[in-house]
């Protein structure tokens, strides 16, 4: 019995130091990792600001586009908006 109090705490500290061992290289692989990830993301910010510019003009030709229709459309209704109230005032004078 003596001899298994003396030979657990060796075995635990050997497991430990295992452990540990271990550890340390997956902290040092998850930097390793985590470096070439900010290495790709700063290398995306750049190329999405490049598109950037792309972007905006993109933007700003849809929203024209889009003011443009808007004002077609205002039109056609206040033009349908004139005919009907003639045809009514018509109707009515009959």
């Amino acid at each position: 019995m003596e001899f298994l109090q003396q030979l657990f705490p060796v075995i635990l500290y050997g497991l430990l130091c295992i452990l540990v061992v271990v550890l340390v290289i997956l902290i040092i692989n998850a930097i390793k990792v985590l470096k070439n990830v900010n290495i790709l993301v700063k290398d995306i910010e750049n190329k999405s600001r490049k598109l950037d510019g792309i972007f905006n003009a993109i933007d700003t030709v849809s929203n024209s586009f889009t003011s443009f229709g808007d004002k077609i459309a205002s039109m056609l209704t206040r033009y349908l908006k004139k005919v009907t109230k003639k045809r009514k005032e018509e109707k009515k004078d009959e």
